[in-house]
């Protein structure tokens, strides 16, 4: 009896390690998984995005939203770090951090908290000597929830205007006058709740916002008119009155064509001359705004 229990023990040992040998040989045998390389590579995504769309683990929201967590909107607004432009991330000092962390307690608290910020805007407009333009329009726009609002506004004497006591993401502004030209420097947008725009804008009454007008000078007089001219190749100027558009030997303006001939090919060539006299000038194009 005592043989046979020894005879089924080792009969189970061995059934027990040969199950285990075969799993063992299964494993090691089958193919490894490799990525496909047809399946679709992630689209990067922007740091701080990704970092507020993965889940939040409950034990660091303290850490990720410092001593806003928790807070109402209400209570949030009144706590509003000072804010400055930081297109750094991750943060790097505490401020920035601070900035961070109520704005990512002011998403959660309110979606809409962005269109509700207070705007203050503080500008000045000037003509191209830098002198101030009284009297000038200034359009603005600033977009608020659902949409946008504007109003239009006029320069004091000195050039200034401001707008207070408004609220929205961002603010556009166009400046002109009659007699003037807008360009580049007459008109621009300003971000004020995102921080980590490139224009992001931190008002200050003491340092307005410049914008440039053109004033325009006295116009010449303008005459349009078509003539057909012979003119000869040998360089001799045919002048035209520029009033009436006739040949003229005192007119102001003189055309000449010379022929250049090239020995030895059938080929010429053609320069043609303008001059403008008694202290007339010709415009030609230019990379200047103005």
């Amino acid at each position: 009896m005592k043989t046979w229990r020894i005879i089924f023990a080792l009969a189970v040992v061995i059934v027990a390690a040969f199950g285990i040998w075969r799993l063992t040989m299964r494993q090691s045998s089958a193919p490894a998984v490799m990525p496909s390389s047809s399946q679709p590579t992630p689209a990067p995504v922007d740091a701080e995005e990704s970092a507020d769309e993965s889940p939040i683990d409950p034990a660091k929201t303290i850490e990720r939203l410092g001593p806003y967590a928790g807070l109402s909107a209400h209570e949030l607004w009144k706590l509003r770090p000072p804010m400055r432009k930081s297109e750094v991330y991750p943060p790097k000092t505490a401020a920035q951090f601070a900035m961070w962390q109520w704005w990512r307690a002011m998403r959660q608290a309110d979606g809409n908290f962005e269109h509700k910020t207070p705007i203050e805007f503080y500008g000045k407009v000037v003509d191209q000597n830098n002198q101030p333009i009284g009297g000038a329009t200034v359009n603005l726009q600033w977009s608020i929830i659902g949409g946008t609002d504007n109003r239009t506004l006029k320069t004091e004497s000195d050039g200034r205007f401001s707008i207070t006591g408004i609220q929205g993401k961002g603010i556009s502004v166009y400046a002109f006058k009659s007699r003037y030209l807008t360009g580049l420097r007459g008109k621009g947008s300003y971000e004020y709740a995102g921080f980590y725009e490139h224009n992001f804008h931190v008002p200050d009454p003491n340092n307005p916002v410049v914008f440039q007008l053109w004033k325009l000078g006295e116009s010449e007089p303008m005459y349009k008119w078509i003539a057909s001219v012979d003119l000869s190749v040998d360089g001799k100027p045919t002048s035209v009155d520029i009033k009436t558009g006739r040949i003229s030997s005192a007119g102001e303006l003189s055309f000449s064509v010379m022929r250049d001939e090239q020995p030895g090919s059938r080929q010429s060539g053609y320069t043609l001359t303008v001059r403008a006299a008694n202290g007339g000038g010709i415009a030609t194009s230019s990379d200047e705004e103005f």
